[in-house]
Parts: structure tokens; C-alpha cells; sequence
């Protein structure tokens, strides 16, 4: 039973990273609706999960290259921990306040063909 006593931190922690990525999951959405507008939410939420799939599909490949390398996962878990912590700094000091684009547009009217008698 001493091996239970040891994983209990880890359960906690992992408990408590879930109940965090769950509470912030609908962020992103209303993050770009917000600032998207009504205009622009599609192709805007679009182009952010791109870019999120892009992401997985590179963590995995240097997860496993870094595996390989180094023969154990500290190195992934360390990459993994800094990249979490520039994402927090430049969150909290580059993105600034959360309102609204102001999109320029120009509406544009289809050409109406001139009737012919």
C-alpha cells in the first residue's frame, strides 16, 4: 500500500489540472466571438482551431523525437512546462484588453444585369 500513498499528490494534481482545462475550454470561443465580431466569428474560430490541430500534430512528433533522444520524458515535460509558461506571461502582458475588432467594411452590391425588352 505505500505505492498508493505516493500517487496520491499525482492524483491530485491530475484532479485538479482536468477541473482547470475544463473550466477554461469554453474560453477561446467566447475569446473569438468577442473579438471577431459577427462578421468574422466563423473564419476567425476556423483559422484558431487550424492552428490548435497544428499544434497537436507537432507536440506529439517532438514529444516522441525528444523521447528518442534523450531516453525519458523530462525533456518533453520541461518543453511542455515552458512553453505553458510564456503562453501565461504573454497572455497576461501582450493580449491586453479583450474587445471587439473594428472591421472595415465595404459592401459590395452584385452587379444587377440591365433588363432587355
Amino acid at each position: 500500500m505505500a505505492g498508493v500513498s505516493i500517487l496520491q499528490p499525482a492524483f491530485k494534481s491530475l484532479v485538479a489540472i482536468g477541473i482547470g482545462s475544463g473550466t477554461a475550454g469554453s474560453g477561446p470561443f467566447a475569446f473569438s466571438q468577442t473579438l471577431a465580431g459577427p462578421h468574422a466569428t466563423g473564419k476567425w474560430k476556423g483559422l484558431q482551431n487550424g492552428f490548435a490541430n497544428l499544434a497537436g500534430i507537432v507536440a506529439a512528433a517532438l514529444t516522441g523525437f525528444l523521447v528518442d533522444r534523450t531516453g525519458g520524458f523530462l525533456a518533453p515535460l520541461a518543453s511542455t512546462a515552458s512553453l505553458l509558461v510564456a503562453g501565461g506571461f504573454s497572455w497576461v502582458f501582450v493580449v491586453g484588453q479583450i474587445e471587439q475588432v473594428s472591421w472595415k467594411t465595404n459592401q459590395r452590391r452584385a452587379p444587377v444585369a440591365a433588363a432587355s425588352l
